[in-house]
């Protein structure tokens, strides 16, 4: 199906975080020796673009999450921070459901409607750090 100018748009933005995301874990490698990687990483703003911040969150087993909020967005760091710490634990709690199959698709209606909850507390600035 064709895409619409605004999911090209994202998709763009999204795939020129890899680059950036790149750039900030070989940064983490050098200071730690190349050592082992650190415990849920938040990297913070990414780049900017057009009306966009994009925020960058990479987990110890080298998942990447991309944030892609609207500029005039004023959330504070500790609040993207909880989000992608609370996406991080979503996301672990689809893969390690033993009917999931690894590198296939994750399709879960749990997950799904945990997502959704989790876009409505962020619109609606009732999103709680834990």
């Amino acid at each position: 199906f064709p895409q619409t100018e605004d999911e090209t748009k994202f998709h763009h933005i999204c795939y020129c975080a890899i680059d950036v995301f790149e750039e900030k874990e070989q940064a983490m490698r050098a200071t730690t020796g190349g050592g082992a990687r650190q415990l849920d990483t938040f990297l913070g703003v990414l780049y900017l673009v057009q009306d966009y911040k994009v925020y960058g969150y990479v987990t110890n087993t080298g998942v990447r999450f991309v944030l892609v909020v609207d500029d005039q967005d004023n959330k504070d760091g500790s609040i993207i921070k909880a989000l992608f710490r609370k996406l991080h634990t979503l996301f672990a709690e689809s893969v390690s459901n033993p009917f999931y199959t690894q590198g296939q698709p994750l399709t879960s209606k749990t997950l799904d409607a945990d997502l959704a909850t989790l876009v409505r507390l962020w619109n609606t600035d009732a999103l709680v750090l834990h």
